[in-house]
């Protein structure tokens, strides 16, 4: 038996007993295809059932990243309060000390990425479309001309209830949506969101006549 395989074995094993049920209705599901990278004092709570890197509904596209990932780094925790489908592809990585809140039936799709190193919640019935990123702390301060650190204030990034973000979405650090708002398709996102609002950016395409691609 290969090593590779009895290691990913191991690591699953591990991650599964980080475990806990938040009601009797809580429990885990990861795909064959998921890669674990599990601290020993992280933390997984569960209030519903939680299908980890499993295909969306019928016709829905595949993903394009081989492995679905999920990082707790030390002292951190995951907690979904109720059911949850994350599709193959999905990246979700939480750092030390950082907290993860994920609503009931909040469907996230294919390679998208939470980059969670403070704290992020994703409200009820919220939906996240193909490849977006949510990162809310890139672990990294600036410094000033004479080479002094910059302390950024920490916002939590938050997403409210029935939100929808679409594909290819950006949502940096300290970022607050509102209920039952949806973010449109390319937007990079840098400011609070109203709730039932409608989010999207402007651009004119410019067309030059007259060249030739060269090819």
């Amino acid at each position: 038996m290969p090593f590779q395989y009895i290691a990913n074995l191991f690591r699953r094993f591990r991650a599964l007993r980080k475990v806990r049920q938040l009601s009797p209705l809580g429990f885990f599901v990861p795909n064959s295809n998921v890669k674990f990278s599990i601290h020993s004092s992280s933390r997984i709570l569960v209030a519903g059932k939680i299908l980890f890197g499993f295909q969306l509904s019928k016709g829905s596209p595949f993903a394009t990243f081989e492995k679905t990932v999920l990082h707790l780094g030390e002292n951190s925790e995951i907690i979904f309060l109720g059911s949850a489908t994350i599709a193959p592809g999905v990246s979700i990585l939480v750092g030390k000390d950082a907290r993860l809140v994920i609503g009931d039936q909040v469907i996230i799709a294919h390679n998208t990425q939470i980059l969670c190193n403070s704290s992020i919640s994703i409200g009820k019935k919220s939906m996240i479309s193909w490849n977006s990123l949510l990162i809310d702390n890139d672990s990294h301060d600036p410094v000033d001309l004479k080479g002094k650190k910059i302390r950024l204030p920490r916002r939590a990034l938050k997403i409210g209830n029935r939100v929808g973000l679409q594909a290819n979405v950006l949502i940096p650090r300290g970022v607050t949506i509102g209920d039952d708002s949806v973010v449109s398709a390319g937007t990079i996102l840098r400011m609070d969101v109203p709730p039932s609002s409608i989010v999207y950016s402007e651009s004119k395409l410019k067309i030059k006549k007259g060249f030739k691609s060269g090819i």
